[in-house]
């Protein structure tokens, strides 16, 4: 039987913060909390249900 090396996975960079300029503030507003309203009336979850 052949023995094969266990092999070590490398190690993975740190992760870096998103630059400044990607990031993107969410709008809550009145239309947010519109459908904030009926997300949770209607107990959904995604977008798709």
């Amino acid at each position: 039987m052949l023995e094969l090396p266990i092999v070590q996975p490398e190690s993975t960079p740190p992760k870096r913060r998103k630059p400044e300029w990607l990031r993107v503030k969410l709008p809550i507003g009145t239309e947010y909390k519109k459908v904030r309203t009926l997300v949770d009336e209607y107990q959904l979850h995604t977008i798709c249900q």
